[in-house]
């Protein structure tokens, strides 16, 4: 009962402090099929990751550029700089917001990767 009135009381709390006139709206995409990965930076750059490939918008999804062509599945920012892309082909490793990236480990084989986390300890990857 402790549990159902926790959940009740939250799911309560929620619609009393949303805005009640909050509205989505579509933005355009370059995707033909479901997103997978999502990332905003702190400079308001959209980052959209799905079966086709990774992209970015820094104007509200007006123009996409595309960043790799491969199928994403999960993003892991280590810094404002380094992230690494699981991918169907392995994981995917950029140093510089994106721009660049690079099939990383090479010892890792090429498969599908759906998520990785990091331990900032000692930097050993599971995925």
């Amino acid at each position: 009962m402790k549990k159902q009135f926790i959940v009740l009381f939250f799911l309560i709390s929620i619609v009393i402090i949303l805005p009640q006139n909050v509205s989505w709206e579509e933005l355009n995409s370059p995707f033909s099929s479901e997103v997978k990965v999502l990332y905003m930076s702190t400079e308001n750059v959209l980052f959209a990751g799905g079966e086709i490939g990774f992209f970015k918008t820094s104007d509200e999804g007006e123009n996409w550029d595309t960043l790799l062509t491969q199928n994403s599945r999960s993003l892991y920012v280590y810094s404002d700089s380094i992230w690494y892309l699981c991918t169907y082909s392995g994981i995917y490793e950029t140093t510089d917001y994106g721009e660049t990236w690079f099939l990383f480990g090479q010892t890792i084989p090429n498969l599908q990767v759906n998520d990785i986390a990091i331990n900032r300890n000692d930097n050993s990857i599971f995925s």
